[in-house]
């Protein structure tokens, strides 16, 4: 059985203090990328363009693992990396650094940071030691950041406690925000609570002002709207989106002492979400479950698409294919027409060769008639009607000629005296 406990956790908002060479977005990464480094000093980091898309590492006796994972939603940057670290002095324990970063605009993000711990408790008699941080303070290393700052509700998040009286206009205003999401933390017995202390053990999760004049406090009062009453000597704790203050008396501060109110504090504003934090929180797992719905819904597009593309192949093809039937039914019915016509020009060629046959015959027969004729001088040529127009033109020329010749021998022989 697994026993994963909240060790820290922190929610800000980023934006750049001045204009850099590089985007906001790596600036903030190069800022984790730093982190994860100290943190474990592990060679296996990656190198910076890789760290900023996505991937994973696994160092050789798997005491380290980490992964990492970009997204973009509404051509928003949203960024998601997973640091797990072995407990060096309990095995059992592990370490897990969660960040995530989401873009809000241009020109700022959200970084959601969270700390905890995982001990594996199968087979174990003994409970587990008290868990004992090894990070470096990665708030702590955010906000002394020179090119980017934290801040809610647009009040940089500072990274010390606060005199209040050389900030009461901004204390004012920020109690007065009702957007701020943080909680304002005005200590006034400072002999009983280091205020220094109780920012050092929750830096990003809220503000710390003390105050150590009575003139301050005076003006203060005067400030500030009664519902928001505080008490001298105590520590007063302004909650977000309540207008109403937690006032902890310095008898009970006594009581209870520095490291018990600390750890109390730290307990309710830094191992906790609220109910509207946690439906904000976002976390690396987060990220890859965007991930993986952006490929599925790219998945189930590509589908839609192959399939309408597919239905729409199935058209053409049906289509096409009608066509060629129908040009098939019109090739099948230009050959049948081709035949038929084809063996009535063969029919008529046939027609008109046997009547040449025909003619041809009968010329021959006629022919042979009239040199038969004129070889014999006793035949007589007679006239014939062979329906031939041009033999019949012959005889009848042959016939003239033969009779010419005819008389002209008989007035000859009539002339010649005996």
């Amino acid at each position: 059985m697994e026993s994963t406990t909240l060790h820290y956790k922190a929610r800000v908002t980023i934006q750049s203090r001045r204009a850099g060479e590089e985007p906001l977005f790596q600036q903030i990464l190069r800022a984790v990328s730093a982190h994860f480094i100290h943190s474990v000093g592990f060679e296996g980091m990656p190198d910076f363009e890789r760290f900023c898309l996505g991937g994973h590492y696994i160092s050789e006796d798997k005491s380290v693992k980490m992964g990492w994972a970009s997204h973009r939603q509404d051509s928003l940057i949203q960024w998601g990396g997973r640091l797990r670290v072995r407990d060096p002095e309990y095995a059992r324990r592990d370490w897990t650094v969660d960040i995530a970063i989401r873009q809000l605009d241009e020109n700022s993000y959200k970084l959601y940071f969270a700390e905890h711990t995982c001990d594996h408790m199968v087979d174990c008699f003994m409970a587990p030691p008290p868990p004992e941080s090894n990070f470096m303070p990665f708030l702590e290393f955010l906000l002394r950041d020179d090119d980017f700052e934290c801040v809610d509700a647009n009040y940089p998040i500072p990274a010390t406690a606060l005199e209040l009286a050389a900030n009461l206009g901004t204390f004012v205003k920020i109690v007065k925000d009702e957007t701020r999401t943080l909680p304002v933390m005005l200590i006034t017995c400072t002999d009983l609570l280091n205020p220094h202390r109780v920012e050092c053990h929750t830096t990003g999760n809220m503000f710390v002002f003390f105050s150590k004049d009575k003139a301050s406090l005076d003006n203060l009062r005067t400030m500030l709207p009664a519902k928001f009453s505080f008490g001298v000597d105590a520590v007063n704790i302004f909650t977000p989106g309540f207008p109403t203050t937690r006032v902890i008396p310095a008898a009970e501060v006594h009581r209870l002492g520095e490291e018990k109110l600390i750890e109390m504090y730290v307990q309710a504003y830094c191992r906790n979400l609220r109910r509207e934090e946690f439906r904000d929180f976002m976390s690396y797992d987060d990220i890859v479950r965007l991930r993986h719905m952006e490929r599925q819904s790219l998945t189930e597009r590509v589908v839609e698409n192959l399939r309408d593309t597919h239905a729409s192949l199935r058209s053409k093809i049906t289509e096409q294919q009608s066509q060629i039937d129908a040009l098939e039914a019109r090739l099948r019915a230009a050959s049948d027409k081709l035949d038929r016509n084809l063996e009535e020009e063969l029919h008529e060629y046939e027609r008109v060769l046997s009547e040449c046959m025909t003619r041809k015959d009968n010329r021959d027969r006629l022919l042979d008639a009239i040199t038969d004729s004129l070889y014999d001088p006793t035949h007589r040529i007679a006239p014939l009607h062979s329906g031939d127009e041009a033999i019949e033109k012959l005889i009848f020329a042959i016939g003239l000629r033969l009779a010419s010749s005819y008389f002209l021998v008989e007035n000859k022989k009539s002339r010649t005296p005996a």
